[in-house]
C-alpha cells in the first residue's frame, strides 16, 4: 500500500488502472513494430539500382569544354569513367562561380601587401605625434641657446690661456714693479 492508504493499482473509485495498462501494452507493441520496421529493408531497396542503369564510360560523356555552373556532373562519377576524366570535370565544377563565393569575413582573403596612400589625410595620432616632436625640439633649442648664453657670460675670450697654458692676464711682480 501506498502512504495515501491506497492501492497504486487502483484508481480513486476502487477499478484496476486497466486504462493505464492498456497504454503501456500499447506502446511497447508499437516500439517493437517500429525496430522490427527498421531491421527490414525495404522492397524498393532490395532491387540494384545500378542493373537498371549502363555503366557509363569516356565515350558516353560530353566534352569538358561543355561544362558550365549549370551543368550535371553526375555521370562523370560512374564507375565506368576514367580517373582523369572525372578529375577534370570536377575541377571545371568546382572552379565555376558557384564554388568559388568568399567569405566577406575571411581576414585572410584581403590583399594586404598593398597600402593605400593616406593621400593628404593627417589622423589625430599624426598629429599628436608631429606636435610632441615640435615641443622637444623647441625644448632642445632653448635649452642650447641657454647653455651657449651661459658659456659667454661667464668666460671672457681674454682671460683664457693659450694653447701653451700661459695666460694672456698679465701681473706684475717685484721686479716689474721696480723697473718701471
Amino acid at each position: 500500500m501506498s502512504e495515501s492508504g491506497k492501492d497504486p493499482g487502483q484508481l480513486d473509485n476502487g477499478e484496476p488502472q486497466v486504462a493505464t495498462e492498456d497504454f503501456i501494452s500499447r506502446w511497447s507493441q508499437r516500439k517493437s513494430e517500429a525496430r522490427q520496421a527498421q531491421a527490414e529493408p525495404p522492397a524498393q531497396a532490395v532491387e540494384d539500382p545500378e542493373a537498371e542503369q549502363p555503366v557509363l564510360t569516356d565515350a558516353d560523356m560530353p566534352p569538358i569544354e561543355s561544362l558550365d555552373q549549370d551543368s550535371d556532373v553526375s555521370g562523370f562519377l560512374s564507375p565506368g569513367v576514367s580517373e582523369d576524366l572525372r578529375r577534370m570535370a570536377l575541377r571545371k565544377m568546382f572552379h565555376g562561380a558557384k564554388f568559388n563565393i568568399t567569405d566577406g569575413m575571411d581576414d585572410y582573403a584581403e590583399d594586404y601587401s598593398v597600402w593605400e596612400p593616406l593621400g593628404d589625410v593627417v589622423t589625430c595620432d599624426m598629429k599628436f605625434a608631429m606636435e610632441r616632436m615640435k615641443e622637444k625640439l623647441e625644448k632642445a633649442l632653448d635649452e642650447a641657446t641657454q647653455e651657449t648664453a651661459r658659456n659667454e657670460t661667464d668666460e671672457d675670450p681674454g682671460d683664457l690661456p693659450d694653447q701653451a697654458g700661459h695666460s694672456n692676464v698679465t701681473t706684475e711682480t717685484k721686479d716689474d714693479q721696480g723697473k718701471s
